[in-house]
């Protein structure tokens, strides 16, 4: 995501992500200053409770994600969207998670992950249990691009949750950003995770009701790549306007998506279509076959709060 046009723009002014950017002096100096503000009064830390689940280190016996799955089970709905007024009003079940995430991890304790599938499972929830655990520290908010210190008003507006917002994973504290880029993106390599990963905002893929288990997590990643992709506001085909309309986030990380293609097809030409295409159901593919000399246009991302409506959850 750092690496792409849409951040680019989002983070225009004193992120780290735009260290290949040139830019003027004056440029540098705010950014300067902005880092030494963040670092000073900037940055926040979700700590976990305490009481709740000591000594998770020591076991050696795996690590059960159906807390987290009784948490989603709970609390989304059928539509994705987070019931996140009743966390705030009962955050037990989500904070006894935080708390095991927060002193076990696939770094830390290497023996209870010992499979590729075990630790992204792993990383997977995390990212999910953290955004949601952030969210709701700041409710209400109608955005994640509301959380930001009043003092630093001047930064771009999705740096506070992002970045100066941290979280505790297997005693090492990290920001969203990291979490994604640094660890997920990295050492896996996987660009299913693109529709599993949810960062609060209604663009993002929808969150399922059950958490991601090592176990099934192969199946789990392409029945959640099948439904991004076969839902029309994510792929919309139109050929007799000649267009196609794709989320915004095959934009953000059109990079791993190609690279994927490249080594996984390598006898078929790496463009966007070509990894979405085995994805689509009949009619999309029908258009798709239509559309020979259509032109891809990229929606723009919907940051507001994948909230449930006041009315309540829709089973």
């Amino acid at each position: 995501m750092s690496d792409s046009e849409f951040f680019q723009k989002e983070f225009s002014v004193g992120s780290p992500h735009l260290s290949k950017l040139s830019c003027p002096s004056s440029l540098i100096l705010i950014t300067a200053l902005a880092t030494c503000l963040a670092l000073l009064t900037g940055c926040s830390t979700l700590a976990p409770p305490e009481s709740i689940a000591p000594g998770l280190a020591a076991q050696s016996s795996g690590f059960s994600q159906s807390q987290f799955t009784d948490v989603l089970n709970r609390h989304v709905n059928g539509q994705g969207q987070v019931n996140y007024e009743a966390l705030v009003i009962d955050p037990l079940p989500l904070d006894a998670y935080y708390a095991r995430l927060a002193e076990v991890s696939p770094d830390r304790n290497p023996d209870i992950f010992p499979t590729r599938d075990e630790a992204l499972a792993y990383w997977l929830n995390a990212y999910n249990a953290s955004a949601i655990a952030l969210v709701v520290a700041h409710y209400p908010i109608a955005s994640v691009k509301d959380v930001r210190p009043a003092a630093l008003f001047f930064l771009p507006k999705l740096t506070g949750f992002f970045v100066l917002e941290h979280v505790v994973l297997g005693g090492a504290k990290l920001n969203l950003r990291s979490l994604e880029d640094r660890i997920i993106r990295n050492r896996f390599k996987e660009p299913r995770i693109h529709f599993a990963l949810n960062s609060g905002a209604r663009s993002s893929p929808r969150l399922r009701r059950r958490a991601f288990e090592a176990s099934t997590l192969s199946l789990q990643l392409e029945a959640a790549t099948y439904f991004f992709i076969r839902e029309p506001r994510n792929v919309e085909i139109n050929p007799d306007e000649g267009k196609i309309r794709l989320s915004p986030i095959f934009k953000l990380y059109r990079d791993d998506f190609l690279e994927w293609v490249k080594t996984n097809r390598p006898d078929q030409t790496a463009t966007l279509l070509t990894y979405i295409a085995p994805y689509l159901d009949a009619t999309q593919a029908t258009a798709l076959a239509q559309c020979r000399d259509c032109r891809i246009e990229f929606q723009e991302f919907d940051w507001g709060l994948n909230d449930q409506p006041a009315s309540g959850t829709d089973r």
